[in-house]
């Protein structure tokens, strides 16, 4: 295509068409008309907004939530907690076969001691069923957390160390107790784990302020590094220690041995 080709090609895509379009036979606004337009569309606008109110304080009177469109959040699992939840989750199952094995084995027989002294169970009703199941619980509960002497490391001012964990429907939460002379150094700490969060709670003795103080916060790294090093200790601990024995039936109800009923 040579330039004036080019030329007439520019002109026949480009050129303006001859016709003109008909014009519409719009009348023009005053500036009065105008207000009076500009004033009928607020008086309309206020009285949508009013009506929208009125209806919205109707619903509320009545009861009555307005749906609320949430947006859909993407949460990504936190890999520690899962780590938690798992070792968790193993402890809990052992607990619970063994908590179910002792109830059998008390409530057929229906006498004499539980593992705990604090309970003598003679018949069985409801009520005392239902205590039986929380001493055995209880004491198995305690028997966990003997770990604490295991995983923290020894100091004489503290008389007692206490780590163990229960499990919940949506989350569960490990315990570290620390009972010692020193009032400063007496604390609870509870981490609630769920698959995504971990979260910290810790009640303590402030000497600054001369109050026992509750405060919640996020742990840092390096604390939840320590605690999964304390719930894998706690882990092997309880499966060895606890859960790997067998159910001592005639020691759990005072009874002779069967080496001593030989004897």
């Amino acid at each position: 295509m040579n330039n004036n080709d080019q030329a007439q090609f520019a002109k026949d895509v480009y050129q303006v068409p001859e016709s003109k379009p008909e014009l519409l036979d719009t009348p023009q606004l005053d500036d009065t008309t105008v207000s009076q337009k500009f004033a009928e569309i607020a008086r309309h606008e206020i009285s949508r907004t009013f009506n929208d109110m009125t209806q919205k304080l109707e619903m509320y009177a009545d009861g009555i939530q307005e749906e609320v469109v949430t947006p859909v959040e993407v949460f990504t699992p936190h890999p520690d907690a899962l780590h938690l939840r798992s070792k968790a989750k193993v402890v809990n199952e052992a607990r619970t076969t063994r908590h179910k094995e002792l109830t059998e084995i008390q409530t057929k027989h229906g006498f004499a001691k539980i593992l705990s002294p604090r309970l003598i169970v003679g018949t069985f009703d409801s009520e005392k069923s239902k205590k039986l199941k929380q001493a055995i619980l209880h004491d198995l509960i305690n028997q966990d957390s003997k770990s604490g002497d295991v995983i923290y490391p020894f100091d004489p001012e503290v008389t007692e160390r206490k780590f163990f964990h229960l499990s919940y429907a949506d989350y569960d939460e490990f315990f570290h107790q620390q009972v010692s002379v020193v009032r400063s150094k007496d604390f609870t700490n509870s981490y609630a784990v769920t698959d995504y969060a971990i979260q910290k709670s810790s009640t303590f003795f402030d000497e600054v302020e001369g109050r026992v103080k509750n405060v919640s916060v996020t742990p840092s790294d390096e604390e939840i590094k320590n605690l999964k090093q304390a719930a894998n200790l706690y882990h092997d601990y309880v499966m060895k220690k606890v859960y790997a024995k067998p159910v001592p039936t005639r020691r759990l109800f005072g009874l002779k041995s069967d080496h001593d009923l030989a004897a």
